[in-house]
């Protein structure tokens, strides 16, 4: 995968479609998606010595805190979460399939898809939880991370698990497992643990 791959979504959709905003917005495009039993996404963060974390986390050693990038894999696998409720409802409403990248595109961008986005989103909140994590190398400005997340499973209490992995190149820095819990936020939140 090319660094200058084409996002599937325009930056500005990525904002309608994820709750995060400034300074928390840490997805600058998604390179590569596939539903299913074993989905994955494959997002990317560009690194800037404009963010804000680097005036504090160090100034003269700046170093990507660890919490972030833990963010960052948790707004891509929430948008793992999101992509294939977006398909199903997409295909259901209009009896399609939009497994083609070219197809989901122009179904994302088009007015029915912002309608269904902004829909998914006003209804449904979520939480999310790490696991095993391990950070294997530092993230500096100018880097750009590749972040991988993958579904591993479904359980019975509702949580959606992920294989995450974060890397600069061929370089891993970041390793884990991370679960979310998506909810009707027009019920009272009930935490199922």
């Amino acid at each position: 995968m090319a660094d200058s791959e084409e996002s599937l979504v325009a930056p500005a959709m990525l904002m309608k479609m994820g709750p995060w905003r400034y300074p928390f917005f840490l997805v600058d495009k998604i390179c590569e998606f596939k539903r299913g039993s074993r989905g994955y996404i494959t997002a990317v963060k560009n690194i800037s010595f404009n963010e804000p974390q680097f005036t504090g986390h160090f100034p003269d050693s700046p170093i990507m805190p660890g919490v972030l990038m833990i963010e960052a894999m948790g707004q891509t696998s929430d948008y793992l979460t999101l992509l294939p409720a977006f398909c199903e409802e997409y295909e259901q409403r209009f009896e399609c399939d939009l497994s083609a990248r070219r197809d989901l595109q122009q179904a994302l961008h088009s007015e029915a898809g912002l309608e269904i986005i902004a829909g998914i989103r006003k209804k449904w909140g979520g939480v999310l939880a790490s696991q095993d994590l391990k950070y294997k190398s530092v993230v500096v400005p100018g880097d750009t991370l590749f972040m991988r997340s993958e579904l591993i499973m479904k359980d019975p209490a509702g949580f959606s698990h992920f294989k995450v992995e974060a890397r600069i190149g061929r370089r891993v820095t970041t390793t884990g497992k991370l679960a979310n819990f998506w909810f009707d936020m027009s019920k009272p939140f009930n935490y199922p643990g």
